[in-house]
């Protein structure tokens, strides 16, 4: 299943600066409400040994994709999840889902290398080419927030941002824990038709956008020895 194109616009501060942002939100016209209760997110993002997609999303390249395993809940043992391709063109994206897929063994304790082959015989088609030509990387969990205003623009909040880095078929359970100390992220989402209004509303925000997703921040972190905390920001 694909969704419709929308826009994507990301934003990270300072985790002590989030009741102003939220009360920015909430006494701006169009008033963002609660659409949807807090959940725990978990992703398994999967790339090319050289870090391709990584790379396409540093260097800004208007194209590019993220291949990931995503899932909801604290569950350390069988999980259902789906397959996601999240294809950006410039700052218009959109999504492949593949039906759910079953992991019966406790994903946390499960060889990734294993976990691609169990995830590769449930789907099928332009998800599972994608996933056959990329490896598992890190596992990244955090809580998100879920707002939604009168011009239907969604916006999601994410903290407690956690990570750990898989590459090499490690287990998560075995895999040292990465934390993006006291970051929230927030992204705003919208479909085509409601460029202008979303321009209004980031120009009343006067925030900083950024490229670089929550998968780039930990990679650099994991990988590169590129820590973040909220005084860099």
């Amino acid at each position: 299943m694909q969704s419709d194109h929308r826009y994507e616009i990301k934003f990270v501060f300072p985790e002590a600066d989030l009741p102003t942002v939220k009360a920015l939100l909430a006494r701006d016209g169009s008033g963002a409400l609660y659409a949807f209760p807090d959940r725990q997110i978990n992703s398994i993002y999967f790339d090319s040994s050289n870090f391709d997609d990584y790379a396409d999303s540093v260097d800004g390249l208007s194209q590019r994709r993220k291949c990931r395993f995503r899932w909801y809940g604290n569950s350390l043992d069988s999980v259902v999840g789906r397959l996601e391709l999240k294809d950006r063109v410039n700052n218009l994206g959109s999504k492949t889902v593949t039906e759910d897929v079953l992991i019966k063994s406790p994903i946390f304790d499960t060889n990734l290398s294993g976990l691609k082959q169990i995830i590769l015989g449930q789907i099928d088609g332009l998800p599972h080419m994608a996933l056959h030509s990329r490896e598992p990387v890190i596992h990244i969990a955090y809580r998100r927030e879920y707002l939604r205003n009168s011009n239907n623009i969604r916006f999601t909040i994410d903290r407690g941002i956690t990570g750990r880095f898989v590459f090499g078929g490690r287990s998560i359970s075995g895999s040292p824990r990465i934390r993006c100390p006291n970051i929230v992220v927030l992204e705003i989402k919208s479909p085509p038709n409601s460029y202008d209004t979303l321009s209004s509303l980031i120009g009343r925000l006067q925030m900083t956008r950024t490229r670089l997703s929550k998968y780039c921040l930990l990679i650099q972190q994991a990988y590169y020895g590129i820590t973040y905390h909220s005084g860099d920001l």
